[in-house]
C-alpha cells in the first residue's frame, strides 16, 4: 500500500476532533487509567472516529496524542508527523516505522490499529494505548531510593521483564529487523506485567537469508528523504554498540542489539549506566571498552554473581565474541531467575527449620533441672539449626540458635557427657599410676641411704622395705587395670601411707613425712570426686595419727627440746652425722622436684584445655556473622 501524504482527504478520511468538555465528560477525566468497557459505539463513517484527549509526547519526527476511538470505544495512541516540513524530510522513516512495527506481531511490541491521512494532510497511525513507566524512569527512582518503586519493581521483576524484552527483540531478529536504539527510555513496564519495546523508527531491515519466519517488507529508504547515509551515527550514546559508534553499518546485525541489551542488563544490576559522562565520553568508552563486571563497578549491590559474566560477554567489543543472540541472553537471565527461585525456596525451607530450632532451644534451655525432654529438645534444636544452615548458610536465626545451644550449658549434664567424663577419669588414673611408679623412685633411693644412718630396729627397717615394695607393685598393677575407679585410688593411698608411717616413726611426724604426704594428697585428690574426704583422711594420717598418739602419750615423743635446740629422739636409726645430712638433703630435693614436676604437668594440662576451648570458641565465631555473634 502506498500513501500519498499530500493527497486531499476524501469523504472516507477519518476526522480528528479537538478536545471538548462533552468528550472529556463522556470519556472520564482520569484518562491516564483504563476506563470502563462501553457498549454504545458509533458506526457512522461520516462521524469523526477519533476524539483527541491530550498530548502524550513529542519528538523530532512526530507527536503522539491520546485519542478516543468512537468505533471501538477505547483509548488509543495516535502518532503523526508534526509539520509538513518534517513530513517532507522524514516520510520514508515515518512510513518505515509504521511498516516495521505493524508487521512485528509480538506481545512486547505495541500493535498498530489504523493507518491513514488526516484532514490536514498528515500521515498518522494509531496503536495500542500502553500504560506504565519506562525503565529509565524506574531506574532513576530506584537510584533516588524511592521505596514505593522498590516494592513495585524489585530486581527479580526487572530481570524477568528484561528477559521478555530479549525475547521480543529475538522475534524481531527472526523477521530480519534490528532495533538499533534499545535503551531504558524505549522499554516500558506496566502495572500488570506488561512489557513493551518502543520506538522502531530507526530499525534496520537486514537480509532474510539467515532468518526464520516471514520477512518484513518496508519501502526502500532514500538518503534525501530521511534514509541513513553512510558514516552517520544511529542510536543513543551509552547503549550504542562499538560498530554503531564507528558507523560501520556493514557490521550491524543481531549482536548490535545484544550489546544494547547487555548495557541495559548492567544498568539494572549495578544501578548505574555502563557508560557515564558526556556523549563523547560514552562513545569513547564504548569504542575503547569498559569493565562490565557488576561486582567490580558496584560491589555494594546484591546482584546475581552468575550474571557478571553475562554482562561482560554481551558487551564485548568484537561482535563475534558476544552472545550470539538476544534469545541466548534471555535464557541466561531466566537461568539466573530459576536459580534465584530455587534459592528462595531453600530460604523458605531454612526459615521453617530455623523456627523449629528456636522453639526446641527455648524448651531445652528453659526446662527445669532433670526434665526428661531437655536433652532431646537440645538435640532436636541442633539438628534443625543444622538443616537450616545446610539450606541457607546465611540464616541468622539458625546461627543464633546454634550459638545459644553451643554456648549455654544444659542444666542437667547429659548421660553421654557423664560417660565421657568417667572414661577420661579412668584414663587419668592409669596415667597417675604410671607416673606414681616413676615418682616413687626417690623412696626406693632412700632405702639404701637409710641403712647408712645406722639401723637401730631391723624389724622396722624390714617393714619399711616390704611396704615400699608393695606400694610399687600395686602401682604397676593399676597401670594395667582397664577401668580403675576411685576405690583403686584409695587403695593406692592406703598402701602409700604405710611407708610414710615408717618414715614418721624414724624421723618424727613433722620432719620428712609431711612433704611426701602433701605431694601424695595433691596428686590423688585430682583423681577423686565422691570420696575426697576419705582420701584426705588417708593421705594425712601418716602425719596426724602419730602426732596425735604422741600427744596423748600412747607413743613416746619423737623430739626433745632444750636450750640447745630440738633433738630427734632416735628409735629406729642412730643418725650418723654425714649419712643423716645426705638423707635429709636428698629428701628435700626429692620433695621439691616432685612438686615442680606435678606443677608443670598440671599447668600444661590446664593450658592445653584452655587452648582447646579458645580454638573451639574461635571456630564457632567464624561460623557466625557479626550481628548474631554480638547477640
Amino acid at each position: 500500500m502506498t500513501i500519498d501524504p499530500h493527497a486531499k482527504a476524501g469523504p472516507e478520511a477519518p476526522t480528528l476532533l479537538a478536545p471538548t468538555e462533552d468528550a472529556r465528560t463522556h470519556l472520564d477525566p482520569g484518562d491516564s487509567d483504563a476506563g470502563p468497557v462501553r457498549l454504545a459505539l458509533t458506526l457512522d463513517d461520516a462521524a469523526p472516529r477519533y476524539d483527541v484527549l491530550r498530548e502524550l509526547g513529542r519528538g523530532g519526527m512526530g507527536e503522539v496524542q491520546l485519542c478516543f476511538d468512537r468505533r471501538i470505544g477505547r483509548q488509543v495512541a495516535l502518532k503523526r508527523s508534526t509539520t509538513a516540513a518534517a513530513l517532507e524530510a522524514g516520510s520514508d522513516r515515518f512510513l518505515r516505522e509504521i511498516c516495521v512495527q505493524g508487521q512485528l506481531e509480538h506481545p512486547t511490541i505495541v500493535p498498530l490499529h489504523d493507518l491513514g491521512v488526516g484532514t490536514d494532510g498528515q500521515v498518522y497511525f494509531t496503536m495500542k494505548r500502553v500504560r506504565g513507566r519506562t525503565l529509565k524512569n524506574i531506574l532513576a527512582a530506584l537510584r533516588q531510593g524511592d521505596e514505593k518503586t522498590h516494592e513495585q519493581f524489585p530486581l527479580r521483576k526487572l530481570l524477568g521483564a528484561l528477559a521478555n524484552v530479549c525475547l521480543g527483540v529475538a522475534f524481531a531478529h527472526s523477521r530480519g529487523v534490528i532495533h538499533r536504539d534499545l535503551k531504558p527510555d524505549n522499554l516500558m513496564l506496566g502495572e500488570f506485567g506488561e512489557v513493551y519495546v518502543l520506538d522502531w523508527g530507526v530499525a534496520k531491515v537486514v537480509s532474510m537469508g539467515d532468518h526464520d519466519g516471514e520477512p518484513v517488507h518496508v519501502p526502500e529508504p532514500s538518503t534525501s528523504a530521511g534514509g541513513t547515509a553512510a558514516g552517520s551515527l544511529i542510536g543513543t550514546p551509552g547503549y550504542m554498540s562499538p560498530e554503531q559508534c564507528t558507523a560501520t553499518t556493514d557490521r550491524i546485525d543481531e549482536r548490535t542489539d545484544v550489546y544494547a541489551l547487555g548495557a541495559i542488563l548492567f544498568e539494572v544490576l549495578a544501578g548505574t549506566p555502563l557508560h557515564v559522562g558526556s556523549a563523547l565520553d560514552k562513545i569513547h568508552t564504548t569504542v575503547e571498552g569498559v569493565d562490565a563486571r557488576v561486582h567490580v563497578r558496584a560491589p555494594e549491590r546484591d546482584a546475581p554473581p552468575e550474571l557478571d559474566a553475562v554482562c561482560v560477554k554481551a558487551t564485548a567489543l568484537e561482535p563475534a565474541r558476544r552472545l550470539g543472540s538476544a534469545r541466548e541472553l534471555s535464557d541466561e537471565i531466566e537461568r539466573s531467575l530459576s536459580h534465584d527461585r530455587n534459592v528462595e525456596l531453600r530460604r523458605d525451607l531454612a526459615a521453617e527449620h530455623a523456627r523449629a530450632a528456636s522453639g526446641a532451644a527455648d524448651r531445652a534451655l528453659g526446662a527445669a533441672s532433670g526434665a526428661a525432654g531437655a536433652p532431646l529438645d537440645r538435640r532436636r534444636g541442633l539438628a534443625e539449626a543444622g538443616r537450616a544452615l545446610a539450606l541457607d548458610p546465611g540464616n541468622e536465626e539458625a546461627m543464633r540458635v546454634m550459638l545459644r545451644l553451643l554456648t549455654e550449658p544444659p542444666r542437667e549434664i547429659p548421660a553421654e557427657v557423664l560417660e565421657e567424663e568417667k572414661a577420661d577419669a579412668q584414663k587419668r588414673r592409669r596415667e597417675a599410676a604410671r607416673g606414681g611408679s616413676i615418682a616413687f623412685v626417690p623412696f626406693l633411693l632412700l632405702i639404701p641411704l637409710n641403712a647408712l644412718l645406722g639401723v637401730a630396729s631391723w624389724p622396722w627397717f624390714a617393714a619399711y622395705v616390704v611396704s615400699s615394695a608393695a606400694f610399687v607393685a600395686l602401682l604397676l598393677y593399676l597401670r594395667r587395670v582397664e577401668h580403675p575407679g576411685e576405690g583403686h585410688v584409695l587403695l593406692s593411698m592406703s598402701f602409700a601411707s604405710v611407708p610414710l608411717y615408717m618414715m614418721a616413726a624414724a624421723t618424727g611426724p613433722l620432719l620428712v613425712a609431711p612433704g611426701f604426704a602433701a605431694l601424695g594428697l595433691f596428686g590423688n585428690l585430682l583423681l577423686l570426686e565422691r570420696y575426697r574426704a576419705v582420701g584426705v583422711a588417708i593421705g594425712s594420717s601418716p602425719v596426724v595419727v602419730p602426732l596425735f598418739l604422741q600427744w596423748v602419750g600412747v607413743l613416746p615423743p619423737s623430739y626433745a627440746f632444750s636450750e640447745a635446740g630440738m633433738t630427734i629422739l632416735p628409735r629406729v636409726f642412730l643418725f650418723h652425722a654425714v649419712p643423716t645430712l645426705v638423707v635429709l638433703a636428698v629428701s628435700a630435693v626429692a620433695v621439691l622436684a616432685l612438686a615442680v614436676l606435678a606443677g608443670v604437668y598440671i599447668r600444661r594440662s590446664v593450658a592445653d584445655a584452655e587452648r582447646s576451648l579458645k580454638v573451639q570458641a574461635w571456630q564457632l565465631r567464624q561460623l557466625v556473622p557479626a550481628s548474631p555473634r554480638s547477640t
